[in-house]
């Protein structure tokens, strides 16, 4: 079967590469004929009959390395960019979309293993596709930098696919609050002043499209929009609003940040405030 296989990949390379006759699935052929291809897809010559294999996409993502046979003439290929990055140690993040499809129809139910060969601490998962032939996996990233390989392939079988992970040391920013910090306010009441925190690198530019997040303890205070993103100076802006409990010297506070590359981290508030009066 793997003999076949490969020689179906070399057959499919010939007939991409080079003219061939033009064929109809259904119409009689002779045994032996060349393949034939229509608008769509390569045809072989079976039981006197031209079949269609696989689709003409389906064998330009495999000769192009990007596409591998499995079991019962499925073909699993990349569905997007091939290669994903991140940074070290930032835990776990997307590999690339795969579809597994037979003459162009989505196959639902495949089970496809993915994995990296070469980064370390990683294990093999396996994933199922959906209803679209689609599945994308996650990646644990480690300490390590540089380019590594990934794959995807069929469950049990050689036939893979491969991507690349490129790890970048991370870069290091700084949160500030620039206002709205060591405001007093009044338990389920909005606090007078918005908390204001700017996002910058270690030369004072500003970080755009990062991911911040108010965090109260017991949900004592409520933020919006949370979470935030940074905008264009970096800059985040918090509407802040008391619940109903009272936590006058309990400071459990604080700002959370990420954004591809960098470290993230946190930073403390301090809000006190208290129960009404009367």
């Amino acid at each position: 079967m793997k003999l076949a296989r490969i020689a179906a990949l070399f057959i499919v390379i010939a007939t991409l590469a080079t003219s061939c006759q033009v064929a109809k699935a259904g119409a009689r052929c002779r045994a032996g004929s060349a393949p034939g291809r229509d608008s769509s897809h390569v045809l072989f010559c079976v039981g006197g009959k031209w079949s269609r294999v696989v689709t003409i996409g389906e064998g330009a993502s495999i000769v192009l390395g990007r596409g591998a046979f499995g079991p019962g003439g499925n073909v699993l290929a990349i569905d997007g960019a091939s290669e994903v990055s991140a940074s070290q140690n930032s835990g776990n993040f997307r590999t690339p979309m795969f579809k597994v499809t037979k003459n162009g129809a989505p196959v639902e139910g495949q089970r496809i293993a993915i994995g990296a060969v070469d980064l370390p601490n990683n294990s093999e998962s396996v994933l199922t596709t959906d209803a679209n032939g689609q599945v994308q996996g996650w990646i644990l990233s480690s300490a390590a930098t540089g380019t590594f390989k990934g794959y995807a392939k069929f469950e049990g079988t050689s036939a893979q696919v491969a991507f690349s992970i490129v790890l970048q040391a991370r870069s290091e920013a700084t949160l500030t609050i620039v206002s709205g910090d060591n405001q007093s306010g009044t338990a389920n009441s909005p606090f007078r002043d918005s908390l204001v925190a700017r996002l910058t690198t270690s030369d004072g530019s500003p970080l755009v499209g990062a991911t911040v997040s108010f965090n109260a303890a017991n949900n004592s205070v409520t933020a919006s929009p949370n979470p935030a993103i940074t905008d264009a100076n970096g800059t985040v802006s918090f509407a802040l609003t008391a619940g109903a409990y009272s936590f006058p010297q309990v400071r459990l506070f604080s700002l959370n940040w990420s954004l591809a590359g960098y470290a993230g981290g946190n930073v403390p508030v301090s809000l006190p405030f208290s129960a009404p009066l009367g």
